[in-house]
């Protein structure tokens, strides 16, 4: 939701992928549920790698043997079986990894976070056409953003937080950080 509640954004869920190309569609709508705007974005489909699915596999696995309900799973061939009967995993990666909305209601996508150290993001204005692309820290957790500006924190080797601001080159802004 915008920080001042004028609307929603919400995107698909799951791309629908062909030929190559993952299809994700994007909509404003406002808080009474009627739609604004929707936008169809087209990107290179990634599909999902069998090392990806197989430590998935381990940490649900690990999970299991270690939550409350402890031993539910005799062998990991066991817990294999049951998560690729019972749970459904996408075909191809989800193309937006996170989203926020700046106070100037710029819309900030995350793109698809494979554990590489950097991902980018792309911000669109109110009208869904994409203005810019920055990439940034992985580990940078944004809180506040406006078209220029981006705060937001990180924590360093010894998982103290700071605070980190960036701003846009050339913004008429007078503050000197740069994303």
């Amino acid at each position: 939701m915008a920080p001042d509640g004028a609307f929603l954004v919400l995107v698909g869920r799951e791309p629908k992928a062909s030929g190559g190309v993952a299809r994700y569609t994007v909509s404003i709508v406002t808080p009474s549920g009627s739609k604004r705007r929707k936008r169809t974005f087209k990107v290179p489909s990634v599909s999902v790698r069998k090392e990806h699915l197989a430590e998935f596999v381990h940490s649900y696995i690990e999970g299991m043997r270690n939550g409350p309900r402890k031993g539910r799973f005799p062998s990991e061939a066991s817990a294999k079986q049951y998560i690729m009967t019972n749970l459904t995993l996408p075909a191809v990666y989800p193309a937006v990894s996170g989203l926020l909305i700046g106070t100037d209601h710029a819309i900030g996508l995350r793109g698809l976070d494979l554990g590489q150290p950097t991902v980018t993001w792309t911000v669109l204005d109110a009208r869904l056409e994409p203005q810019f692309q920055v990439t940034l820290p992985t580990e940078f957790a944004p809180k506040a953003a406006t078209r220029d500006e981006l705060w937001g924190t990180a924590v360093d080797e010894d998982d103290v937080p700071y605070l980190i601001q960036y701003r846009r080159a050339g913004s008429a802004s007078p503050h000197r950080t740069l994303f």
